[in-house]
């Protein structure tokens, strides 16, 4: 030996090679046989053209992978962009090649090319991808990370109405689906497959498995799903840095009576140390999932014991019956709507059904305070502002035919006070009535009004009226609001 170098004869040589090509031998026999030996193979940069090469230092310097990460890319970049370069220029061949480059934002423009590939069978990359945990940065409003293995199965699997990529068959699916329980690895595309496969008892063993070794709190939920008695002190005794949120979250898919006095003991510790947290929602949502009165009596008690944070509470209890569609549930919901001013497109839909005019009562309760709506009972769930504003719109909408003149008295108040997210909704009421009670409400607002948006949503509808005199009064609202302004300094936007 010298210098670290180990010199061997050449009858040596031979031996060495005999035994790296047995080992070979093995190694593939293993593969291919046990499934769970998937793992990034080597790159090979001499497969890939000094033109395609070219491309691809263009792409590793990209900021942001948001718009390439998007189903269609082309409906994001412009038609230039180096991504459409190499997907159009490189064959198949270097596309696979390049899935194994060194930096992890190559492989997933490779993969995201290869799907416009239609004859390329995607299933063996993604397999040699199981454990790829190379890191890629998505930038939206907030950076956010995500594995390169990850993306490849996300960008096969999602869906494609416009038909334009290659994507995983069923089968396919499936098999991913099984590779993913049965494979270790560290993708967050387990913890969907794990909810796809269903309680199917090929899979139990298993998934009892990743929970009690792993500690893998997305089987703890799948493991839930089979609503096996014996897996109840599994259930309860799980936890996350001292957390209940998962022992929750797996009560409300395998309600069993034995959780109760817990969740119960978990309640009045809420209400005692003043807690407020994401676990309380999972507790409420618990709660709920008995649909029992003694749930519905739990439930209830939050309204007298949670005295700190209270509309944060009742956001929670409203969270866990949105979709609870138990009669024991029907007058905790009317409550929430009535009292509290929570309300969903699908708890309407509900509550509609169930009494058609205390439901058409509390639309126009809830269209006179429809800021309040807006912000309370549309933001509980992330839904976006439009879910609210179509419900509302409809519910203006039967307003109008059913009581004209009401409706127009109610459109004149919330001229003056609706806030930016649903004063568009008013708006469009005075593009489609063109009453002129409208005009007075708008150009008082007009004259102090702040928000841009707002400003150039009034200036709009009065303009739509078509008349000199409304013309002339809009110019002098704009003009004694530019007088406020410069009066009041640049504090004005």
């Amino acid at each position: 030996m010298c210098g670290g170098r180990v010199f061997l004869c050449r009858a040596g040589w031979r031996v060495y090679h005999s035994v790296m090509n047995i080992a070979r031998m093995i190694s593939v026999v293993v593969f291919f046989c046990v499934g769970a030996a998937f793992g990034q193979t080597e790159y090979h940069p001499e497969k890939v053209s000094s033109g395609t090469m070219q491309v691809v230092d263009e792409l590793a310097a990209t900021s942001s992978f948001w718009a390439y990460a998007r189903s269609y890319p082309e409906d994001y970049l412009k038609p230039g962009d180096a991504f459409f370069r190499l997907r159009d220029t490189a064959t198949a061949q270097e596309l696979i090649a390049l899935c194994e480059h060194p930096q992890p934002t190559i492989r997933c423009f490779a993969f995201k090319a290869l799907l416009y590939h239609k004859r390329v069978d995607l299933m063996p990359i993604i397999k040699n991808h199981l454990d790829d945990n190379g890191e890629v940065e998505l930038s939206v409003c907030v950076a956010t990370r995500f594995n390169v293995g990850d993306f490849f199965i996300e960008a096969a699997t999602w869906d494609d109405p416009k038909k334009r990529l290659h994507r995983l068959t069923a089968a396919q699916s499936a098999e991913l689906d099984r590779l993913l329980i049965h494979t270790p690895n560290k993708l967050r595309a387990r913890a969907t497959a794990l909810w796809r496969v269903g309680p199917d008892e090929a899979f139990y063993p298993r998934i009892r498995e990743l929970v009690v070794k792993d500690h893998d709190r997305e089987a703890l939920f799948a493991l839930a799903r089979f609503r096996k008695a014996e897996d109840v002190p599994l259930i309860l005794g799980f936890r996350r840095d001292g957390s209940y949120w998962s022992t929750y979250r797996a009560i409300r898919y395998f309600p069993h009576s034995d959780f109760m006095p817990l969740l119960k003991r978990r309640l009045e510790v809420t209400f005692d140390e003043g807690l407020c947290t994401t676990q309380t929602r999972e507790l409420y949502a618990a709660i709920a999932s008995y649909e029992s009165e003694k749930a519905a009596e739990l439930l209830d008690s939050v309204y007298k014991h949670a005295k700190s944070r209270r509309g944060q509470h009742i956001d929670y209890v409203f969270n866990a019956l949105e979709s609870a569609e138990a009669p024991v549930f029907l007058e905790m919901r009317w409550e929430l709507w009535e009292q509290h001013l929570r309300i969903t497109p699908e708890l309407y839909a509900g509550l509609s059904k169930a009494d058609p005019q205390r439901a058409y009562a509390m639309t126009i309760k809830s269209l006179e305070n429809a800021s309040t709506v807006s912000s309370r009972g549309f933001s509980i769930n992330s839904r976006d502002c439009t879910a609210a504003r179509t419900l509302m719109e409809d519910w203006l909408s039967e307003l109008v035919e059913r009581e004209p003149d009401r409706a127009k008295r109610l459109v004149a108040a919330q001229l003056k006070r609706a806030n930016v997210h649903v004063l568009p909704m008013f708006l469009n009421a005075v593009h489609r009535l063109k009453d002129r009670s409208f005009v007075e409400p708008m150009l008082r607002r007009l004259e102090t009004e702040p928000n841009p948006i707002n400003r150039d949503g009034l200036a709009k509808a009065l303009k739509s009226y078509r008349d000199p005199e409304v013309d002339g009064l809009l110019v002098k609202a704009i003009q004694v609001y530019q007088d406020r302004r410069n009066a009041d300094g640049p504090t004005h936007p």
